[in-house]
């Protein structure tokens, strides 16, 4: 996950940088809240999914975010506020930003959804239709429960709309 986007940077004077968002100001400040929260959350998928898929399940992310994580973790709204209004957040969201310029291929549209390492048509495709099923398929260890029960996942399929570079 690198809450990044469609965003375009540019450095500032004093190294800081500028971040330019395909939907405005209120999704950079989104981004950059949801980026100070990973860190603040030591980089645990499994501690910030939940926070961040809180956030973004809202009508307005940014002012869920409060609750988001006074509900689901420890970690306190003013940690993160301070990140995301100061240089840390400034360099977390700039370190999204080249992560994201450097995927080969470059992304088109979001969702681009890598998976180790690699991004195809048919993996972006497999992935938004049936995750389970794709993450099954690939999955090189002894198979969990949830992989012997496609048949009910499949029933649970999603269509992703995409959001154009």
């Amino acid at each position: 996950l690198y809450p990044y986007g469609n965003a375009h940077e540019s450095k500032n004077p004093d190294g800081t940088w500028k971040f330019e968002c395909q939907h405005g100001e209120p999704e950079c400040v989104g981004n950059i809240l949801e980026v100070c929260i990973m860190q603040q959350l030591n980089w645990d998928v499994d501690m910030y999914l939940p926070v961040i898929s809180c956030m973004e399940g809202a009508d307005d992310p940014i002012s869920s975010a409060k609750g988001c994580l006074s509900a689901l973790s420890s970690v306190s709204y003013d940690a993160v506020k301070k990140c995301a209004s100061g240089k840390e957040g400034n360099k977390l969201e700039h370190a999204m930003g080249a992560k994201t310029e450097a995927l080969d291929p470059p992304h088109q549209y979001v969702p681009w959804i890598v998976i180790n390492g690699e991004h195809t048509d048919e993996l972006q495709n497999e992935a938004q239709t049936n995750l389970v099923a794709l993450v099954c398929k690939l999955y090189k260890g002894v198979k969990p429960a949830e992989c012997s029960n496609l048949d009910t996942a499949e029933k649970n399929t999603v269509d992703v709309e995409l959001d154009w570079a």
